[in-house]
């Protein structure tokens, strides 16, 4: 099945990296379009179109925004668009195309949660009825340090910082928190290496009423 899919999260989050990950799964006999203000997307795909936004010159003429690339893509037949990050005026045209058959599209946007997102695009002043039945599933990221293998050693945390932390001290009585105590392998931090949380909202017909 092919499913529109909204990447959200805060800046160096990993928007970038997972679309570009979802694209790799992409069919290599669809035609994909990539959209961005900066090229960051290298998509090995055997049929892909790069097309990227150009600043004005200083006579302030020649400026080429995402909305406008938006609207060139669709007329190149496109399989699939692929768009680097969403603002604001590009949202319309980018919400007809996929209301028009261009499904298995993928964007980002700057947003908390997977709900903040259609509070963004109202902003935007797309449509939230035409918005939400047009799209699949609302992905929203954060990157989370992870705890250095090499010094790792258990540790319990007291009450107040479980309960400050959001979590009830008697449901997690058993389990075996960790601390990383610093070494030469973390530089000291007691972190090494990230991990992606992610919040997934799958658009079905109850939630769009």
């Amino acid at each position: 099945q092919r499913c529109n899919v909204l990447v959200s999260g805060p800046t160096s989050s990993g928007k970038t990296t997972l679309l570009g990950a979802l694209a790799a799964h992409i069919d290599p006999s669809s035609r994909v379009i990539t959209l961005e203000d900066v090229a960051e997307l290298r998509l090995d795909h055997p049929h892909v179109v790069r097309l990227e936004t150009r600043p004005s010159t200083p006579d302030g003429v020649g400026e080429v925004g995402l909305a406008e690339l938006v609207r060139t893509a669709l007329r190149l037949r496109p399989d699939r668009l692929v768009v680097g990050e969403v603002r604001g005026a590009e949202a319309v045209p980018l919400l007809q195309a996929l209301h028009t058959g261009h499904d298995g599209s993928l964007a980002t946007v700057h947003a908390n949660s997977v709900f903040d997102v259609i509070g963004r695009f109202a902003h935007m002043g797309v449509d939230t009825y035409s918005f939400v039945s047009a799209l699949n599933g609302i992905l929203a990221q954060r990157l989370v340090r992870k705890i250095c293998e090499h010094c790792a050693e258990p540790y319990q945390p007291d009450a107040q910082l479980l309960l400050d932390s959001g979590l009830d001290p008697d449901r997690v009585g058993d389990f075996v928190f960790r601390i990383g105590r610093g070494c030469g392998h973390c530089r000291g931090t007691g972190y090494k290496g990230r991990k992606a949380l992610a919040e997934i909202l799958k658009l079905n017909d109850h939630l769009r009423e």
